[in-house]
């Protein structure tokens, strides 16, 4: 075995050393290959590289794709084609896609004027007085007749009353009252609605005869019964806000 491996190894040199027996027939670099061995292909030193003397812009660049410039070779006369990186986009405004509520996040994107893509995406939240704003905006002034002559319509709508207290009862900062809400020729307050409300932290205490306005949602009626053994049945509101007044 040793003997097939060693006469093998011998004829290797021997195709090696008869296909480059003598000294290499170089062809001169180009502008792509390197000093070549015509004979056996052996290499030496670098390609020359394409030398352009000036470039030409074919294709500007955009944000979403690269442009190209080309140069005629000065050695082998060949056009050579160049990429230009493409240049950054430009950002436009925050719009919001999404709006906030009191409830759910907003969210908003910044877009590339350009072509229109979505560079920035975040999501944004209302501050407590940004929250509070909102609420009371979105709640309707209703009379006492609306929502006491049809409760159920006008359930779970978000109602403003302004009135006067005419009765509190207070335990652990839950408050249910009782407060009139039609001011008369006179200035003096009638027709009663029932409210309740957790009151939040370092509000004042609520008080009979205090003037109110009242932010919440409309629960269409309770009824409770009266000292007398009455059933008295009333519109009922649970107050998310209550404003001094």
């Amino acid at each position: 075995m040793k003997k097939y491996f060693s006469f093998l190894t011998m004829i290797i040199i021997c195709i090696f050393i008869s296909s480059c027996s003598h000294a290499h027939t170089w062809q001169a670099a180009t502008c792509t290959n390197p000093k070549t061995c015509s004979e056996c292909g052996a290499t030496e030193g670098k390609a020359l590289g394409h030398y352009i003397e000036s470039w030409v812009v074919s294709e500007d660049p955009t944000c979403t794709k690269e442009g190209d410039e080309v140069g005629t070779c000065s050695t082998c006369n060949n056009s050579i084609h160049h990429p230009i990186a493409k240049v950054n986009h430009t950002p436009g405004d925050w719009v919001v896609a999404k709006e906030v509520s009191p409830s759910s996040d907003g969210e908003r994107t910044q877009s590339c004027i350009v072509c229109g893509g979505v560079l920035n995406k975040e999501t944004f939240t209302l501050s407590a007085e940004e929250i509070e704003s909102h609420y009371k905006a979105a709640c309707v002034e209703y009379s006492y007749d609306t929502i006491a002559r049809d409760p159920d319509k006008y359930e779970d709508t978000y109602g403003r009353y302004t009135g006067e207290i005419i009765q509190v009862l207070e335990s652990n900062n839950n408050y249910e009252m009782r407060v009139n809400i039609t001011k008369d020729n006179y200035g003096y307050y009638e027709d009663t609605i029932y409210v309740v409300y957790a009151k939040k932290e370092d509000e004042p205490r609520l008080l009979e005869d205090d003037i109110r306005t009242i932010y919440g949602i409309n629960l269409g009626t309770t009824s409770y019964e009266s000292i007398f053994g009455a059933t008295i049945t009333l519109p009922c509101v649970y107050a998310e806000y209550i404003d001094i007044n």
